[in-house]
């Protein structure tokens, strides 16, 4: 066994196929990552905000942060009704200069206040006046549901409850129904107790839905499928390993098994390299808070770090892959040569991908 599993890696590390598409994928990996940063729609806010506020907050305490949110929300939200109120005054339209007196007079405590710092006030996260105020908004609005959270699993509970109240009244009561309810009421019910910290959301939602990557992976695991089965299929070897004592059922546990770990020092690569990559640009903040410091997780009930959480992810990921790389692996060894082995592959993960892209269609709001 331990021959062959030798074999099937030298097999793999020998292939100059292999080699090349695993660099190049790498560095298209690499490329696509710094692709995505400076394509930003001009509407878009740089990765470079997040970082400046992550490095800001994080020796912060959650007070110091609602302070210096509020703050910076405060002065910009200043600025975009100061700018408005100076763009609009000296208009020849005498209901624009109406409009631009009135915005003045609402807003008099607050043009008083930021009137002097608005001609040097500057934008220090996008260097742009919507951006920044679109910024603060997304941050202010993360901060403030971070800090309400037990008031917001207070009102699921309320609800859970009121529900299981009218279930108990219905003529036709649905068991299942009711035992759901009771069940979601409980998992909240635990999360009462959680302590959390406010992390901006952008580093870990960048660094989980960076779909790319899978897809070179996926692309990957062909390649060593098809390294795999080549030699055996065009040397036809296949009636002769199974005509020995074990030979077929060891054979194929050992390149499971060499693909297993492929699979996982693969994805490793590229994983680490997109999560050094989003350190450094954006920043996660501190891994060691609750998941639900997050804003994308306020609502789940998984009792886990954001560290546990990537490595949750990873680790879900690799199962997916290596249930793929099964199925292309036992495509691979039925297709009676390699025309109908790509041929195959091709059709399936075509119409894969076009039941996903069908299905992201329908759920699209």
């Amino acid at each position: 066994m331990g021959k062959i599993i030798k074999h099937e890696f030298l097999k793999i590390f020998t292939s100059k196929l292999f080699l090349y598409t695993l660099i190049v994928f790498i560095l298209a990996n690499i490329v696509l990552l710094i692709y995505t940063q400076n394509i930003a729609k001009k509407d878009e806010i740089p990765y470079s905000a997040y970082k400046i506020l992550n490095e800001e907050i994080k020796d912060l305490s959650e007070l110091e942060k609602q302070e210096l949110i509020s703050k910076e929300y405060e002065k910009n939200n200043a600025f975009s009704i100061i700018s408005n109120i100076v763009n609009n005054k000296n208009s020849d339209d005498a209901y624009i200069r109406e409009f631009a007196e009135t915005l003045k007079n609402e807003n008099k405590e607050l043009y008083d206040k930021y009137i002097n710092e608005y001609p040097t006030g500057g934008y220090k996260y996008t260097g742009d006046e919507a951006k920044e105020l679109a910024f603060l908004k997304e941050i202010k609005r993360e901060y403030e549901e971070c800090k309400n959270y037990k008031q917001i699993i207070s009102e699921i509970l309320e609800k859970a409850e009121n529900l299981e109240t009218i279930s108990i009244f219905q003529e036709a009561q649905d068991d299942f129904s009711n035992k759901n309810i009771k069940d979601t009421a409980q998992s909240y019910e635990k999360m009462l107790d959680t302590e959390l910290e406010f992390i901006p959301a952008k580093g870990i939602n960048s660094f989980t839905k960076m779909g790319i990557t899978d897809i070179l992976i996926v692309l990957l695991i062909f390649v060593i499928s098809t390294i795999i089965i080549y030699e055996e299929r065009e040397k036809n070897l296949f009636p002769l390993i199974k005509s020995t004592k074990n030979g077929r059922g060891k054979t194929i546990l050992a390149k499971i098994f060499v693909m297993f770990i492929l699979i996982f020092a693969i994805s490793l690569i590229l994983y680490s390299i997109n999560f050094i990559y989003y350190a450094i640009t954006i920043g996660y903040g501190n891994l060691s808070a609750n998941l639900q410091s997050i804003n994308t997780f306020l609502y789940s009930t998984l009792p886990i770090s954001i560290g546990g959480y990537i490595a949750l992810f990873f680790i879900t990921k690799i199962a997916v892959f290596f249930i793929i790389s099964l199925i292309i692996l036992l495509i691979s060894n039925l297709a009676k040569n390699n025309v109908s082995n790509y041929m195959a592959l091709i059709l399936i993960f075509g119409i894969s991908f076009l039941r996903i892209y069908n299905n992201r269609s329908n759920f699209k709001i």
